[in-house]
């Protein structure tokens, strides 16, 4: 399934509210469409909030000592991706499948109290837009596509629909390096070490350096491409 940039544009009365949708093993990108299944009672009415509103769902890695969290809300990482519903179908029970695609990285400034049975943060959109001039963007775009050729060979991945699009197309940088960084199945610790990474010029760097220093794990691990669907 692809995309367009203006799947990629938050809605015009965003006010920085978000739904958090905290996972053990997900980190969600701008540009990834991600598949989930939502059975949990308080992430259903997560759900019916978000069609109701903005249809907007952020994803948020929960930290390594989530499982020791004895009471209260287990800790999660500050740097979240705002995700926006694609499609979606209910259940006859009441769960959801919906397609979930990346729009936009964001940092918690902090999280609002609410009486509602999910989380609520108030976030930044972070902008990486910046300080990186054309002759530079064009380089880092062509190493990275050639890098990643060579990566995606060597892992029998060009026969994939997904992979075949994204080399083929004119994806600006960010983007570029957001998905590529996303299809090397790295594991959920690398990949939030990506997404946390505003600056393009070093997340383009870390981005080489998972394929070519062999960090990245092979596709029969966590992270494959296109992904999984993901439960709550």
């Amino acid at each position: 399934m692809s995309f367009s940039q203006e799947d990629l544009v938050l809605p015009p009365n965003f006010s920085g509210l978000v739904r958090l949708f905290p996972l053990p093993n997900l980190v969600l990108f701008p540009g990834v469409i991600q598949g989930l299944h939502i059975f949990e009672p308080r992430y259903r009415e997560l759900m019916k909030d978000s069609l109701a509103a903005d249809g907007l769902i952020t994803i948020t890695l929960l930290k390594p000592e989530w499982e020791l969290a004895a009471e209260g809300d287990p800790p999660i990482h500050e740097t979240v991706c705002i995700g926006k519903i694609v499609t979606h179908a209910e259940t006859e029970d009441g769960r959801y499948n919906l397609l979930l695609i990346g729009v936009q990285r964001a940092r918690i400034v902090r999280e609002i109290y609410s009486e509602r049975p999910y989380r609520l943060a108030q976030v930044e959109v972070l902008d990486d837009s910046k300080g990186v001039e054309p002759e530079q963007r064009s380089r880092w775009r062509d190493q990275l596509l050639n890098q990643f050729r060579t990566f995606a060979e060597s892992r029998n991945l060009l026969e994939n629909e997904s992979i075949q699009q994204l080399l083929s197309k004119d994806v600006p940088l960010g983007l570029l390096t957001d998905l590529i960084g996303f299809s090397t199945g790295a594991s959920s610790h690398q990949l939030q070490t990506i997404l946390e990474t505003v600056n393009l010029v070093a997340r383009a760097e870390k981005v080489l350096q998972l394929m070519t220093t062999g960090a990245a794990r092979s596709e029969s691990d966590e992270g494959d491409f296109p992904p999984r669907f993901s439960s709550n």
